[in-house]
């Protein structure tokens, strides 16, 4: 297991390597999980895929090309590489990039083994790239923490981890899982939006997000919210936001943190944001904040 490196043209190279002998959690099977940061000049050559791969990108932009195919990749986008296509990285950027990798594969006993095999059939079609899903990112993160700093109870954490990434690639890239409504399902419709919103909302940039996941227009479902809750969607959608900000504020997240992972387009959005609903700064808010609910 190869754990930290510096390489030519790396500032940053934490890897956890099992390309040989892949270590196994539960029916998971980990080629490789890592962590890099590297400057404008960095060329990863061209290899054959073992496994499933996910490059993540955490900050600056890079290029990632699955049989030679490239497929230009900015912060908090993933490109999902396949079995057998070759792989090669480049980052030609000024800012350079940081970003995660992750190869796996699952045993044929996995629930979802027959999704990821339908994916190596139709690799022509599918979609390679993800945008905005966050929890992938914080899976990876957790993976990172527990593989580095291993104990008795990390094993199963990291089957879990692993697990929920799959998950979430498989419902990203599998279109035909979204679920169609009838019209006269509007209490059905209106539960799923209001769940989907809670547990998504740092991978939602805004009230089109929701319409297009569920093939609705915005006014339709905007007067579905005012008819079975007395406010829109936008107002709902924001409402859970400014929740999950206080939340992140109240645990120590910095303002720059929370106007990023909540999808707003700066921190002077966000500041503005936040204090026309509360009457004061994110930052005047969190200042306020007893000791005891910092970190």
């Amino acid at each position: 297991m190869k754990l930290y490196s510096l390489e030519k043209d790396t500032t940053y190279h934490f890897n956890h390597a099992f390309i040989k002998s892949p270590k196994s959690f539960g029916n998971v099977r980990l080629f490789q999980l890592g962590d890099m940061v590297c400057n404008h000049q960095k060329h990863i050559p061209m290899h054959k895929q073992v496994c499933f791969e996910i490059t993540c990108v955490l900050d600056g932009e890079m290029v990632s090309c699955s049989n030679d195919v490239p497929f230009r990749l900015k912060k908090n986008m993933i490109h999902f590489s396949l079995p057998n296509e070759t792989h090669e990285l480049y980052v030609s950027t000024a800012q350079g990039a940081r970003f995660f990798f992750l190869g796996f594969d699952v045993l044929s006993t996995h629930l979802l083994y027959d999704n990821l095999e339908n994916f190596i059939k139709n690799k022509d079609t599918i979609q390679r790239v993800m945008t905005n899903n966050h929890a992938i990112f914080d899976a990876i993160t957790k993976c990172l923490q527990e593989i580095s700093s291993f104990n008795n109870y990390s094993s199963l954490l990291i089957e879990s981890y692993l697990n929920e990434i799959i998950v979430l690639i498989v419902k990203s890239l599998d279109n035909s899982q979204t679920e169609k409504y009838r019209i006269k399902d509007k209490e059905l419709l209106f539960s799923n939006i209001i769940s989907y919103i809670d547990a998504n909302i740092l991978n939602i940039v805004g009230v089109q997000d929701i319409c297009a996941h569920f093939s609705f227009s915005e006014s339709y479902l905007s007067h579905l919210f005012t008819s079975q809750l007395g406010i829109s969607l936008f107002h709902y959608y924001n409402n859970v936001r400014f929740d999950k900000a206080l939340k992140m504020l109240n645990e120590g997240s910095s303002v720059t943190e929370v106007a990023e992972k909540l999808n707003y387009t700066s921190i002077y959005t966000f500041s503005r944001a936040f204090r026309n609903k509360f009457g004061a700064s994110p930052t005047h808010y969190q200042k306020k904040l007893p000791p005891s609910s910092k970190k």
